[in-house]
């Protein structure tokens, strides 16, 4: 795997500052997300923004996942307002009630709310007893998109309608996610200023020096979302595979945490 490289996040001896070098680029301890590149340390220690916006956030799911080596992360599960920014504009899923009910091994279950989690995580329990399912949703203005859905217990007062097909339970195993990850984030616009690739999901930036440092990114595989806070938290800002010189005023400089949520 890729590792993320140094920056001047931390204090480095060759870097912009003048501070001792740490433990490496590994501080973060970062591992094993969709590859294995270890992210280093950033080019600052700006503090993130209030960002572009945070949706509201339910109870957490209790879901354990450990996003890499080492790190785990608790996911918060998102009843309000689910949107993310693409092409210069916000995209909402509809909302969670306008869901159907989903059957999983003859088990009914209601549709509860979005999970920030990608795709390699997404599947099996969570330690409230609820199922994750990755599915495509429809958006608000027409189409739709992928998105990690939580479904609990049905209960026997009930009302919202079942799905008719029934979805095959799916592991929540790495494997799952065919494909690879990769990107490179920038201090500066125009792919300038300090940089590093990696192929792993970065739940903190702030343990590596990048949060709130990014003005540039070049995507080369797997659709990424990045957030304005750290653990995923936030309406996400999804990128393809592509390079993208400037992320305008809405997310330059803003970014505390992102993660490769589907495999290219």
């Amino acid at each position: 795997g890729k590792k993320i490289g140094t920056g001047p996040g931390k204090k480095i001896g060759t870097g912009p500052g003048t501070g001792k070098v740490g433990t490496g680029p590994g501080t973060g301890k970062v591992g094993t997300g969709p590859g294995t590149g270890k992210v280093g340390t950033g080019p600052g220690t700006g503090k993130v923004g209030t960002g572009p916006g945070t949706g509201k956030v339910g109870k957490n799911t209790n879901v354990n996942v450990n996003i890499n080596k080492n790190v785990n992360v608790n996911i918060n599960v998102n009843r309000g307002v689910n949107r993310f920014w693409a092409g210069g504009r916000w995209a909402t899923f509809i909302g969670i009630a306008a869901l159907s009910g989903i059957m999983i091994d003859s088990v009914a279950y209601d549709p509860d709310g979005y999970v920030p989690l990608a795709r390699s995580y997404c599947g099996g329990f969570s330690e409230n007893g609820c199922r994750l399912n990755w599915q495509s949703v429809a958006l608000e203005d027409g189409g739709e998109d992928v998105q990690c859905v939580q479904y609990c217990p049905r209960r026997a007062d009930s009302t919202v309608p079942l799905a008719a097909t029934p979805v095959a339970a799916v592991a929540p195993a790495q494997a799952q996610a065919q494909g690879s990850c990769e990107t490179a984030i920038y201090a500066e616009p125009n792919l300038m200023g300090a940089s590093t690739t990696t192929d792993e999901n970065q739940p903190k930036l702030s343990e590596v020096g990048w949060q709130g440092e990014i003005s540039s990114i070049e995507v080369k595989a797997g659709t990424w979302d990045f957030y304005p806070d750290e653990n995923f938290a936030g309406a996400a800002m999804r990128l393809k595979p592509g390079t993208y010189n400037t992320l305008g005023q809405e997310w330059d400089k803003k970014i505390g945490s992102f993660q490769c949520v589907n495999p290219s």
